[in-house]
């Protein structure tokens, strides 16, 4: 019974740790790196708000160019803690 009790314990543990955290950084910001170059290669991206719909042609640069800054701060604050606590 000890190590059920113990789980959410543990999982506390896990996800507090800097390189998780860097790590899950890095991987949203690998996802809205996706998401941008699908706005500006492809044309075609999600857009923001409260039920984001599917951005399409000019509207869907302008949101790539927002995804690729978003995507910029993410992965660099990832890097940033991974190197700082290594």
């Amino acid at each position: 019974m000890d190590a059920i009790q113990n789980i959410p314990e543990f999982v506390l543990d896990f996800v507090s740790r800097p390189g998780y955290i860097a790590f899950y950084l890095g991987f949203v910001g690998f996802w809205c790196l996706w998401l941008a170059y699908r706005g500006l290669r492809m044309g075609d991206t999600k857009a923001f708000g409260w039920r984001p719909a599917d951005a399409v042609g000019t509207a869907a640069i302008e949101t790539g160019r927002v995804w690729l800054a978003i995507s910029f701060a993410l992965i660099g604050s990832g890097a940033g803690l991974w190197f700082a606590n290594a």
